[in-house]
C-alpha cells in the first residue's frame, strides 16, 4: 500500500522514471557488448544494434513506468496500451537479431530463444505479481473502511 501512495505523486513518478531510464540505458550498453561478441560474427552489426536500442531505450523506459503507474491506479485501458507498447519496444532488438543473423549454429539460436523466453517470463511474472499485490492491498483497504 505504501508504494501505491508513493507512486501517486508526479514527483515520485518522475524520480522513478529517471532512475529506470538510467538503469535501462546501462543494461542496453551491456547487452550490446554481449550481442556483438555473440552475434557479430554472424552478420549482426553491433553499431546498428546499438543505434536501435538507444533509439528505443528511453521510450521503453517511459512506457514501462507508465504501465506500472496505470496498473497501480487500476487504469485498465491505459495499462493495455502501455503493455502493448512495452512488448513491441522490448522485442524489437531481438527481432533485429533474428532478421540479420546468418548461419548461426542451432545451439546458439536455441540458447538465444531460451534467454528471450526466460527474460519475458520473469518480466511477465513480476508484472502479474504487482497486479496481484495491488489488488490484494486495495481489497484489504476497502474492507477496513
Amino acid at each position: 500500500m505504501r508504494f501505491a501512495l508513493w507512486i501517486k505523486s508526479e514527483r515520485n513518478q518522475r524520480f522513478l522514471q529517471r532512475w529506470w531510464i538510467a538503469i535501462t540505458i546501462l543494461w542496453e550498453c551491456v547487452r550490446t557488448l554481449v550481442v556483438d561478441k555473440t552475434f557479430g560474427k554472424y552478420g549482426v552489426n553491433p553499431y546498428i544494434y546499438f543505434a536501435l536500442v538507444m533509439a528505443i531505450v528511453i521510450p521503453y523506459a517511459i512506457v514501462t513506468v507508465r504501465l506500472l503507474v496505470s496498473i497501480v491506479h487500476r487504469r485498465l485501458p491505459h495499462s493495455l496500451i502501455y503493455g502493448l507498447l512495452a512488448i513491441v519496444l522490448h522485442f524489437a532488438p531481438d527481432v533485429y537479431i533474428v532478421m540479420t543473423a546468418n548461419a548461426v549454429p542451432d545451439k546458439l539460436m536455441e540458447s538465444f530463444y531460451f534467454i528471450v523466453f526466460i527474460f519475458a517470463a520473469v518480466a511477465f511474472q513480476g508484472l502479474v505479481g504487482k497486479v496481484r499485490k495491488q489488488r490484494n492491498s486495495t481489497s484489504h483497504s476497502q474492507k477496513d473502511d
